[in-house]
């Protein structure tokens, strides 16, 4: 009887912890800098598995995989269900090659892309080992520098943001004055974007949406 009414005191504190942490995370408010836009400035990380895929995904055992033959014999009996297995040439990483299930940062889960983009990102997955930039250790370019696993930190000025990534030691600037973003890089002109007119608050849907970082991803501005 004392053992019971542990546990179920254990989950009502548990169930009731829990809902204060939704509370908190809905009514977050971003803290403001000295000119009254979102304070952006920190390091930051993101906590997800949108660099294997943008979309929700199930596990497998590697990014290279190839197709495993099948068997005459039923499963479960001379056999193992049938499954793909990782390419030769990343099959010695073990389980450190494997790809983690995730539930994907886009809204929806679903991306409208068009039938010749849908053929080109499948065509990019079956080449992965030849075709990722990370492989060769070359810039990952903008998005995905933002979500890989490494952190990343960001300097606020009133005028300027600088990002400054781990990754390939890179960094961007990007120019706010005049109400018009320009951005730069120190390293390589493959870590740009085309330069637009666009403000503070839409830097930071598009840069920021798909974090869960040291700061909650959903920044009220």
């Amino acid at each position: 009887m004392g053992l019971r009414g542990t546990v179920c005191a254990a989950l009502v504190v548990l169930g009731t912890h829990t809902t204060v942490l939704w509370g908190q995370s809905t009514d977050y408010v971003a803290s403001r800098a000295a000119d009254g836009q979102p304070d952006l400035n920190g390091i930051w990380q993101a906590l997800n598995t949108a660099n294997y895929d943008l979309q929700g995904h199930p596990a497998r055992p590697a990014m290279a995989l190839m197709p495993t033959p099948r068997s005459g014999e039923p499963p479960g009996t001379g056999r193992a269900t049938p499954g793909a297995l990782p390419a030769p040439a990343v099959r010695a990483l073990g389980a450190v090659g494997g790809v983690p299930a995730g539930q994907g940062v886009v809204t929806g889960d679903e991306i409208p892309y068009q039938p010749w983009a849908a053929a080109q990102k499948q065509e990019n997955a079956e080449h992965w080992l030849e075709r990722d930039p990370e492989i060769k250790c070359f810039l990952p370019g903008v998005p995905r520098a933002t979500y890989m696993p490494y952190p990343f930190q960001i300097f606020q000025g009133t005028d300027k943001i600088l990002i400054a990534y781990e990754f390939a030691g890179a960094s961007r600037t990007i120019h706010m004055a005049g109400g018009r973003a320009r951005h730069s890089s120190s390293t390589s002109p493959g870590l740009m974007v085309r330069p637009g007119s666009i403000g503070l608050a839409t830097f930071i849907a598009t840069r920021c949406m798909s974090l869960s970082a040291t700061r909650p991803s959903a920044l009220t501005i």
